[in-house]
């Protein structure tokens, strides 16, 4: 993929994707592409075993017994295979189903993928035409690095409840969640740590060395990251997580771009509505931060401006299809932008009537400034 370079260096703020993997280090096991390789092949069904095990409390010699892959491509093979849609999707015995997600970084983005992810599994439990008399039970097992849920705790099981009574019965049992929030681990040394805190350690370090501290002696955390020093080593995956960055990093620069882009729009269109109420120039552009210049064109065009963008980050954006987080983006940016001018009209002292014209606002939104 060929990225305008003027486009990537006009937002510094955003992480250029490379990826570089010092000597004595491996890929983390919380790097999205390496959890999936590892946690779907299929010599490492103790692992999954051992991460539903500690995170529902499910017995992890039944679970090691019964449990079996559906993740698309867990075939043997090339490390290559695995670069599907969701992280791990096992099933027990053919009446649980379980969704093994990794996510990190991108807290709002990833909790709406996540439930997303859930229902539409949970709902796929049933085939079509099937009675209701039999039950069909999905847990999902979210591994991140936000918070979610505001507590202090390492493991937070969720379950659909009653919330208007006030009692908080849970509805069923048939659906749970339960989010592991590594920000949470304990900082004790490897040593004192118990089984849980040791266990999710491992997917927040890449030092070899302080891997082969933390796995000593458990032989399920060796095969682990045996596996992590494979793909850190192999030229194809490494290939394959340098493009995906590159995807990423385009994709964020067009949402940026696109953002800039609004911002800009917001202004014109405030400013044109100023005009129209006869507000003075230096006082519209107080309030909007428009220049002289961007302002004698909004006149002139009779607030017309043509949006210009990159034609390679605007075909990326079509590409993968971008739509939807651009109108959520959009929605949000317009209500900000609306907000930080209304403030900056208020200390201009124009009157509030005026403000909820121009900006759309509600009386409501005003007073709360």
């Amino acid at each position: 993929m060929i990225i305008d370079n003027a486009a990537l260096n006009e937002y510094p703020k955003l992480v250029k994707p490379i990826l570089l993997i010092k000597p004595g280090h491996v890929v983390k096991a919380s790097n999205d592409k390496a959890f999936k390789n590892l946690a779907n092949d299929i010599h490492n069904k103790k692992f999954v075993a051992k991460i539903i095990n500690l995170s529902t409390g499910m017995d992890f010699k039944y679970l090691n017994k019964h449990i079996r892959l559906l993740s698309q491509n867990t075939t043997e093979g090339s490390v290559l295979e695995h670069f599907n849609e969701q992280d791990v999707i096992v099933s027990i015995e053919d009446d649980l189903k379980i969704n093994i997600e990794m996510s990190i970084d991108n807290k709002n983005e990833n909790i709406l993928k996540n439930q997303i992810t859930a229902f539409k599994l949970a709902g796929s439990s049933y085939k079509v035409s099937e009675k209701y008399d039999k039950i069909h039970a999905f847990i999902q097992i979210v591994i991140e690095n936000y918070e979610v849920y505001h507590n202090d705790l390492l493991i937070t099981e969720v379950a659909l409840t009653d919330i208007s009574s006030g009692n908080y019965e849970v509805v069923n049992n048939f659906y749970k969640e339960y989010h592991i929030n590594l920000k949470n681990l304990s900082k004790e040394c490897y040593n004192k740590l118990d089984e849980k805190n040791k266990f999710f350690k491992f997917f927040t370090l890449d030092s070899i060395k302080e891997l082969e501290e933390l796995c000593e002696g458990d032989e399920i955390m060796e095969d682990a990251l045996d596996k992590l020093k494979s793909l850190s080593s192999d030229p194809g995956f490494i290939s394959k997580l340098e493009q995906e960055q590159i995807r990423e990093y385009a994709r964020r620069v067009a949402l940026e771009q696109e953002k800039q882009e609004i911002k800009k729009q917001e202004k014109i269109e405030m400013a044109t509505n100023l005009l129209k109420e006869n507000v003075d120039a230096n006082t519209i552009l107080k309030c909007t931060g428009l220049t002289m210049e961007e302002l004698k064109k909004i006149i002139d065009d009779n607030g017309i401006i043509i949006k210009s963008e990159s034609q390679q980050i605007k075909e990326y954006a079509r590409r993968v299809a971008l739509e939807q987080e651009k109108q959520e983006i959009k929605i949000e940016t317009q209500k900000q932008e609306k907000i930080e001018m209304a403030k900056k009209m208020l200390k201009e002292n124009i009157d509030t009537d005026i403000i909820i014209r121009v900006t759309g606002l509600t009386k409501k939104d005003i007073q709360n400034l």
